[in-house]
């Protein structure tokens, strides 16, 4: 029988997503915070065939329904044991995910997540190497 998720909410998650938006308020001018929500999966381990995070969208005609726009989905174990500087790549990473339109997400494909490749490399999410969104300025190629 498969186990039922349970979630968690990550206040560290919207902590970095401000501070993300706010370094860069030119880049991620359409995207606010407080619409967002971030669950972690504290029963379950992620499967090698699911990515780090994913991100649903609340159709816009729920949305004041809704006290979020947006709900983030990632597993504790991950959350737990990534570094600092990976966290920040993963939230900057789910912010780029968010268009101008509610009730929406970017497809999750290399067009609409570029800026993060072209800022710190394919494996921007598996190695530490490059620069921290937070603690360096980064150029973002749009």
């Amino acid at each position: 029988m498969q186990v039922k998720a349970t979630f968690e909410p990550v206040a560290e998650f919207t902590e970095i997503a401000k501070k993300v938006v706010d370094k860069y308020s030119d880049v991620f001018a359409s995207v606010d915070v407080e619409n967002i929500k971030c669950l972690a999966i504290n029963n379950k381990t992620r499967s090698e065939k699911k990515g780090l995070w994913d991100i649903k969208a609340i159709p816009e005609y729920a949305l004041p329904d809704c006290p979020f726009a947006y709900y983030v989905i990632i597993y504790l174990d991950d959350w737990t044991e990534m570094p600092d500087k990976i966290k920040n790549r993963l939230v900057a990473d789910v912010l780029f995910a968010i268009p101008e339109d509610k009730g929406k997400t970017k497809t999750y494909d290399l067009r609409a997540h570029s800026p993060m490749i072209r800022a710190f490399g394919v494996d921007f999410m598996d190695s530490e190497d490059g620069d921290d969104p937070l603690e360096n300025e980064v150029k973002w190629i749009l």
